[in-house]
């Protein structure tokens, strides 16, 4: 019932009204352009592997939808497999890498939705699960997952993931092997074995990398993420809003 137009495309770039009064224009990489009067960047963020060999390659992401319907049909395959007699007749075992909000609740969301016929470990380089909660959060994370039987590894540093076998790159169903060592001495070793690996151990806003950062002319930190006042308006802009993932409060007042 409202007056709204929906594009489908992918955006290359922005115009704003910094370029010598160009007309303010969202530009697509199809070559079309769509003019704004106000603009509002809320593009969410990205996977972040932090170079780790094998996450690209051997992990599951957990940031969309289409990462989850994912993550759905191999945990669907590996509980079919089991009551068939393959996979050795266990059940599925899952490595989620990443203590934070998202791995916990993933977690705790895997027992719960396979009635506990899976085995799940989480490992975390913090401390601590969710070490940015309050105490009280934090505390009953603890006693879900340990009630859901979850293995919690915390201070380990994931090094590498790998598929084991000697043809293990063309094997989707091969079991994944994640090298991980202690974050305080980096010297103590130690292998785990998963049907899957899920990697929620970190994101980037959208915006981060040096390409989009030339197509988007405004000012972002050193993670990506774009300045904003206490109103959400980008920094240095007269009508540009960013919100979600993509922004970031600033200390400054109001801009322009």
């Amino acid at each position: 019932p409202y007056s709204v137009r929906y594009v489908q495309g992918r955006v290359s770039g922005v115009v704003n009204d910094a370029e010598g009064g160009a007309e303010k224009a969202v530009l697509l990489q199809d070559g079309g352009r769509i003019p704004y009067d106000w603009l509002v960047m809320a593009m969410g963020a990205k996977t972040n592997s932090f170079g780790v060999p094998g996450v690209d390659e051997y992990a599951l992401q957990f940031s969309t939808y289409d990462d989850a319907v994912r993550l759905k049909d191999e945990l669907a395959r590996l509980s079919k497999d089991a009551g068939s007699g393959g996979n050795g007749s266990k059940f599925p075992e899952v490595c989620i890498v990443g203590g934070g909000y998202a791995g916990v609740e993933l977690a705790a969301s895997l027992v719960d939705r396979l009635g506990g016929k899976c085995r799940v470990r989480l490992v975390t380089s913090g401390d601590d699960v969710m070490e940015q909660a309050p105490d009280g959060q934090r505390q009953a994370a603890k006693e879900v997952l340990a009630g859901d039987g979850v293995s919690v590894m915390t201070g380990r540093v994931v090094e590498k993931i790998q598929a084991a076998g000697d043809n293990a790159s063309a094997s989707v169903s091969a079991k994944r092997i994640i090298h991980t060592s202690d974050k305080a001495s980096k010297t103590q070793k130690e292998v785990i074995e998963a049907d899957i690996v899920v990697w929620t151990a970190g994101q980037s806003p959208a915006l981060k990398g040096e390409q989009m950062g030339k197509q988007m002319p405004f000012k972002v930190n050193e993670y990506g993420a774009m300045e904003t006042d206490r109103t959400l308006k980008v920094v240095d802009t007269r009508n540009v809003f960013a919100l979600g993932d993509v922004a970031i409060a600033s200390q400054q007042g109001g801009g322009l």
